[in-house]
C-alpha cells in the first residue's frame, strides 16, 4: 500500500524540525530513550466485507496504551524508542516511566559497517509483549561516537510490516515507517 504524499510530507517536516530546532539536551536526557514518529498505513475489512484503509500513528498508539492502563491524560504520555529494550514504548513525559511496550524487536540478523557507525538489521516484531511474532522490521541504525567511544548521536529509521488479529475484532495488516529524533528529555 502506498504512503500518501501528505503523510510523507508530515514525516519530513517532523524529522527536519527535530533535527534543526530541538536543542540537544544529552546531559539532562535519558541516554537510551529517543523520541520517535511512526506512521502506519494498513488494510482491514469494513462492515460490508470490503477491504478498507486504516491509519495509525503516535496518537493512536498512545491512546490505546492509555486506555489499556486506565490513563486519561494523553498529554502526559509520549512514544519513544528504547535502545536498551529494543522497543517502541509509551512513557510518562514527566519522568520516563514505561507505561507499555507496543512494539518489541527481537532476533533476526544485522550487518554492521567496519567502523560500527551504521548497522542494517532485520528483526521480528512482537506486539504488546505477545510471545508470537506479528511481523518484521527492516531498519538502519546510525551512530556517532565521541573520543571516549560513547554514543553522542543515534538515529534509527525502520519499516515495519505486521498484522493484528484479535478475537472479536477485525484483522488489520499494516506497513509502517518510523524515525527516531533526539534523546527524550523528561519534563521533570
Amino acid at each position: 500500500m502506498k504512503i500518501s504524499p501528505k503523510i510523507s510530507l508530515a514525516a519530513a517536516v517532523w524529522v527536519f524540525g527535530y533535527c534543526c530546532f530541538v536543542q540537544n539536551s544529552a546531559a539532562q536526557s535519558s541516554p537510551e530513550l529517543y523520541r520517535v514518529l511512526i506512521i502506519a498505513d494498513g488494510v482491514t475489512t469494513n462492515d460490508f466485507g470490503r477491504l478498507a484503509g486504516v491509519f495509525a500513528g503516535n496518537r493512536e498508539i498512545i491512546r490505546q496504551c492509555a486506555s489499556d492502563n486506565g490513563i486519561t491524560d494523553l498529554n502526559s504520555l509520549t512514544l519513544v524508542y528504547d535502545r536498551n529494550a529494543d522497543a517502541l514504548e509509551v512513557v510518562d513525559r514527566r519522568d520516563g516511566t514505561v507505561i507499555c511496550s507496543p512494539f518489541i524487536f527481537s532476533g533476526g540478523v544485522s550487518v554492521p559497517n567496519a567502523s560500527g557507525s551504521f548497522r542494517e538489521r532485520l528483526a521480528f516484531v512482537y506486539l504488546n509483549d505477545n510471545e508470537e511474532a506479528a511481523g518484521t522490521i527492516r531498519g538502519t541504525e546510525s551512530y556517532r561516537y565521541n573520543s571516549n567511544g560513547d554514543v553522542v548521536r543515534f538515529n534509527f529509521t525502520g519499516k515495519l510490516q505486521f498484522g493484528i488479529a484479535t478475537e472479536g475484532k477485525r484483522t488489520k495488516i499494516y506497513t509502517a515507517f518510523f524515525f527516531t529524533g533526539p534523546r527524550f528529555v523528561p519534563r521533570g
